[in-house]
């Protein structure tokens, strides 16, 4: 250190200690300084207040009746390992410059702790905070304003150069290498929703290179509330290259959720360790900038369907952790260890997954301990290059539905030496995990054996109706039984001892909401009201038996949901609780007449709303003759001149409704007539016109010679299709009779958009300056115009092109607007040109053996080259071998040089 830098140095440790405390802020800048770091063992039980924060600095002696006014004052007295008390806000917003008129962080180089006084006090600060110890914060709010651009440039990438722009990550704080704790702090911004995503950043790195850096930068989000956000996490600086580690403990969400593990201009060399709790939200890992390694563990009951694990190279899951790979993501890490429960769904994933190095499951140790989990669909292969250890259960993770193993399909391969296991429970009984060794490769896949139950289904397929349940004098409830049947792969039924012990069943209300659910033989009981449980009635079937014992809370829609765990096979059975008052209202409306052949439908849209699995009874007068779940009745011969009505019920109600009149069939005659809507082809240059006015071009409609065409109604409209296609659409063209009597005529409308095609392009070969006719010949036809003579020709004269090869345009368009361009080919020979190609060096030689290897590896070719007027480059193919002859003899070989 030269003598001027060391001045500079020890002036401004002086300035720290005796005059203002603007200073401290100021100090920073200059990164060589040496700064003292407390013990963090020498723990202080000191509390100071502070309010304000930008009083007098020598106001209030830091007690809670007479707190600091100023937060400098503050720092600079606290003890380190001491707390700083926060009452109310305290404000920062008096910061010192950078050189380049950007704020300078508020430094703290303590080892301290500030917390607020209450969870609603906090530090409002218009600069980044920068650490020179280990600081941590807690239960307070932090409000960092992000600095805004005056029409000058911080940084070419971090900050902008747009005038009064606001530069997000002005609002960072600057770990330095040392511990930041964030622990129960609301990063919330003022109130305004539109300032909901401006949170402070993270980064381990320093501001502009100031300040001293410590050894290891240590970020710690703890006992977050929906209001502890940062926007994003850098693990090194953004502006300077460091070397240190990095830890990253998160139980928070991240705006920005991707974790960063380099810096942003700066490059990271290091290892980042992150650690994520239940409460965090990242989604990837960007590696840009880091060399390292990425090590991450995801605790105990952490859980994510968004997280990408692609890249990590050491990747540690805790107890009951779980990740749903999502899609497009891959997953390529180099070592995996999953403890009990914890599991890795691979399912999404249109890769393979890939472990480069060791796979290490759930150590058992006692009957507890199931293993841990992945899950794979039936295309898929875990590929680990090193050795599978520990205990992992295959395709299974409760209750969850996973597809049946596909046997014979290897679904891990890994090294030989593995001494791990893949194991199958409670699901996939009848099959096993099959171990099998080739050569340093060991795998594992699915054997079926035994015979296996494949489905589970209601005896009677239909939803229930329980109407005004009511508990009788003596009784404490209502029970309503649903008998299910179990059958083998033929259909046949199977007996079900064993299958009932794998049945969860649940009740699910109106909203999708499941109240309630069973899987023992235990009795359950639901806030809704109702109880259920599983009987064993004999080997064919078994029983769910619904108890309603509030009838009170019971009414609506429920939903009875059987799952056979075992088999991934799930049924449900629609039950209505229907009481007094629950009736239709509105009402049903039939056309005014029909012809025979014609379908008749029900108008329901005057109906209740929420009326569920309707039924309609038809009557021909007065007598039923058909009961359906669909509104439409087909009207054949037998119901000539009779009248037919219908009525309509809902499960969900106790009443039904009927139409208001009837519908009198007629014969044929009685029917208007549509003429002229033939199928027709059109182009794509007349859609616009067909759609507007031409769909009634020449169509008529006339009943008893009243002309009926303005009553037309037609349904449908021709569009373009893609270029080359043809695409058929359908019209439905309609009309009514003062019977009310309807005609329906289905038109197909054929729309054809096919672009011209220029033939007669062959290639020409002319003398240099010869007059050719470039357009004889050329023809341009259109599917649907026919022949185009307006073709655009190239402009070039055939006299005054260049020799050699020439490229020349042909264009034509249709009128639809479809343009074709084409191109011919035209060589020109110069009056001196060699028009074969001529192959130079290719003369007969001799070589010694020496010499042999490198006329090999020349392809041939030393000494050998062509030449064409005509292309300018060719290609020279050889045929046959020189091969080195037995010692003491020569040897004559032939090469053949053919040019492409």
């Amino acid at each position: 250190m030269n003598k001027k830098l060391t001045l500079l140095v020890l002036s401004t440790l002086i300035a720290m200690n005796n005059v203002q405390g603007t200073e401290v802020a100021k100090a920073i800048e200059n990164s060589d300084k040496e700064v003292f770091i407390a013990n963090e063992n020498n723990k202080s039980e000191q509390v100071i207040y502070v309010t304000g924060g930008e009083g007098n600095l020598n106001d209030g002696n830091g007690s809670f009746e007479n707190p600091y006014q100023n937060i400098r004052t503050a720092l600079k007295n606290v003890e380190d390992g001491g707390t700083i008390k926060l009452i109310g806000t305290v404000l920062y917003t008096k910061y010192e410059t950078h050189v380049d008129e950007s704020p300078l962080p508020l430094y703290i180089n303590k080892n301290i702790t500030i917390e607020g006084n209450t969870e609603f006090d906090g530090l409002y600060l218009r600069s980044p905070i920068q650490l020179g110890a280990n600081v941590t914060f807690k239960n307070m709010r932090l409000e960092m304003l992000p600095q805004t651009i005056l029409g000058r440039s911080v940084n070419k990438k971090i900050n902008s150069r747009l005038l009064g722009e606001e530069v997000a990550k002005g609002a960072t704080i600057y770990a330095a290498g040392h511990e930041l704790t964030l622990d129960k702090v609301n990063t919330k911004l003022g109130t305004n929703a539109d300032q909901e995503n401006k949170r402070p950043y993270i980064s381990g790195g320093a501001y502009k290179n100031t300040g001293e850096m410590g050894k290891k930068a240590v970020i710690n989000i703890i006992n977050s509330t929906n209001e502890t956000k940062i926007s994003g996490i850098y693990a090194g600086d953004y502006w300077n290259d460091r070397e240190m580690d990095v830890e990253i403990n998160l139980n928070g969400k991240l705006v920005d959720t991707t974790i960063y593990t380099g810096g942003d201009l700066g490059i990271l060399k290091g290892d980042v360790k992150v650690n994520l709790s239940s409460k965090a939200n990242v989604t990837e890992f960007d590696k840009t900038n880091h060399i390292g390694n990425l090590d991450v563990t995801l605790k105990k009951d952490f859980f994510s369907a968004l997280l990408n694990l692609n890249g990590i190279n050491n990747l540690y899951m805790e107890e009951n952790a779980r990740v749903s790979l999502p899609k497009n993501s891959e997953f390529n890490v180099d070592n995996a260890t999953l403890l009990n429960n914890a599991v890795i769904d691979f399912r999404n994933l249109t890769m393979n997954p890939l472990i480069n190095g060791n796979f290490i499951g759930a150590i058992k140790s006692s009957d507890d301990i199931k293993g841990s989990a992945i899950l794979l669909n039936n295309k898929q292969t875990l590929n680990i290059i090193g050795t599978v250890s520990g205990a992992t259960r295959l395709n299974n993770c409760g209750v969850e539905y996973v597809a049946p193993l596909e046997e014979g399909h290897d679904y891990v391969k890994a090294y030989s030496k593995s001494t791990g296991e893949f194991t199958l429970i409670d699901r996939n009984t009848n099959y096993r995990i099959e171990e099998a060794e080739v050569g340093n490769t060991k795998s594992w896949s699915a054997i079926k054996e035994g015979q296996e139950l494949t489905n589970i289904d209601w005896y009677e397929n239909t939803s229930e109706v329980i109407e005004n349940p009511v508990i009788a004098p003596g009784e404490f409830y209502n029970e309503y039984f649903y008998k299910i049947k179990y059958q083998d792969e033929e259909g046949k039924n199977m007996d079900v001892m064993d299958a009932i012990d794998h049945l969860k069943v649940e009740v699910i209300d109106e909203d999708g909401n499941v109240t309630g659910e069973f899987d023992d033989f235990d009795l359950f009981t639901t806030a809704l009201g109702v109880r259920f449980h599983v009987e064993l009635e004999n080997d064919e079937y078994s029983e769910v038996i619904l108890e309603i014992y509030k009838p009170e809370k019971v009414h609506g829609k429920l939903t009875l949901r059987v799952t056979d765990m075992k088999n991934n096979k799930i049924i449900e059975k629609p039950i209505y609780v229907v009481k007094d008052g629950d009736d239709i209202e509105g009402d049903v409306s039939l056309p005014q007449g029909a012809i025979v052949g014609s379908i008749i439908s029900a108008d329901i849209s005057n109906l209740t709303e929420g009326c569920e699995e309707l039924t309609y009874t038809w009557y021909a007068d007065g007598n039923e003759v058909l009961k359906e779940t669909n509104n439409e009745f087909k009207v054949t011969e037998e119901y000539l001149n009779q009248n037919i009505t219908v009525k309509v019920s809902a499960k969900n109600k106790l009443n039904e409704i009927g139409s208001l009149s009837g519908t009198t069939v007629k014969s044929e005659e009685f029917a208007p007539v549509i003429k002229g809507v033939d199928d027709i082809t059109i182009s794509a240059s007349d859609i616009d016109r067909f759609n507007e006015t031409g769909k009634l071009d020449k169509v008529t409609a006339t009943y008893e010679n009243v002309d009926l065409k303005s009553e037309i109604t037609v349904t449908g409209e021709a569009r373009r299709p893609a270029l080359g296609t043809s695409e058929v659409f359908e019209l439905v063209y309609e009309v009514k009779n003062s019977l009310g009597i309807s005609t329906k005529v289905v038109r197909q409308v054929t729309v054809s958009n096919h672009a011209p095609v220029i033939s007669g392009l062959t290639d020409l070969i002319i003398l240099e300056g010869e007059e050719v006719d470039l357009t004889k010949d050329v023809i341009a036809e259109d599917k649907e115009d026919g022949e185009i003579t307006s073709i655009t020709y190239p402009s070039e004269k055939s006299s005054e092109l260049p020799v050699g090869l020439n490229t020349l345009e042909y264009s034509v368009q249709d009128k639809d607007g479809n343009i074709t361009k084409m191109t011919r080919r035209v060589i020109v020979i110069g009056k001196t040109s060699n028009i074969a190609p001529t192959i130079i060096g290719a003369d007969d030689k001799k070589i010694t053996v020496g010499e042999v290897d490198e006329f090999i590896a020349k392809g041939y070719l030393d000494g050998v080259s062509a030449t064409d007027d005509i292309d300018k480059t060719v290609e020279i193919k050889v045929t046959g071998k020189v091969e080195k002859p037995a010692s003491g003899t020569n040897g004559v070989y032939k090469l053949t040089y053919i040019l492409i």
